[in-house]
């Protein structure tokens, strides 16, 4: 197990919200009554990526559902998933939201300042699999933080972007949503260059959005 996950402002959201304390991850029944806000957690910096979409891990998943029990596949299975391990708390991440059901933080690489991803906490490879109410859960997240983070960057526009399969250009594979801020004349295009950002300026974006946070819910 890795060190416990800090929180920052966790008092301070759960008297504005009336929020529950989080709770440890699990599987819920249902949709939270109330989805809360977190602090981020100071992290170091993680490897450079080599592809399209974003390299928290090099290792690939071959996962099949029967119902909703997870069965082993042939390659690694969902305890070789980074996406798990930082939902767990064991992988560092600079965290920006979180809920019962989902997580938000920081893309590792970046396309623009205040690219985040929004995973479900229990693993799911892609779209294909997802399943409710986590489905749902990960789309009204990635509302909420893509209206923190126009608020915090000051976006005239942005891109929610979900891939799957490789051939789709996905490399992680435990289902995300990526919320991308657009700026006039970013250049942004998403099989572009992108570049490894320093765990120092990932938390600091990660601190304006969570502030930001507070301001749009």
């Amino acid at each position: 197990m890795g060190p416990p996950r800090r929180w920052m402002g966790r008092d301070l959201v759960a008297d504005k919200l009336g929020c529950r304390p989080h709770e440890p991850y699990g599987v819920p029944q249902g949709l939270p009554a109330r989805l809360g806000l977190l602090g981020g957690v100071s992290r170091p910096a993680q490897a450079p990526p080599s592809d399209v979409d974003h390299v928290h891990s090099g290792l690939r998943h071959t996962i099949r559902w029967v119902g909703l029990e997870l069965v082993q596949g042939e390659e690694e299975d969902m305890r070789a998933c980074t996406f798990c391990a930082i939902a767990e708390g064991k992988e560092d991440a600079s965290v920006v939201y979180e809920d019962e059901l989902t997580l938000a933080f920081m893309d590792v690489n970046p396309a623009v300042p205040g690219h985040t991803l929004v995973v479900p906490k229990r693993h799911f490879p892609d779209i294909f699999s997802l399943k409710e109410p986590w489905g749902s859960a990960c789309f009204l997240a990635a509302g909420r933080v893509a209206r923190a983070v126009r608020t915090a960057f000051g976006a005239e526009g942005l891109d929610l972007l979900q891939l799957n399969g490789r051939v789709g250009g996905q490399t992680v594979f435990h289902f995300h949503i990526h919320v991308v801020p657009r700026y006039p004349g970013d250049g942004f295009g998403f099989f572009s260059k992108r570049r490894p950002v320093a765990r120092e300026e990932l938390e600091r974006h990660a601190a304006r959005i969570r502030e930001a946070m507070e301001e749009v819910l």
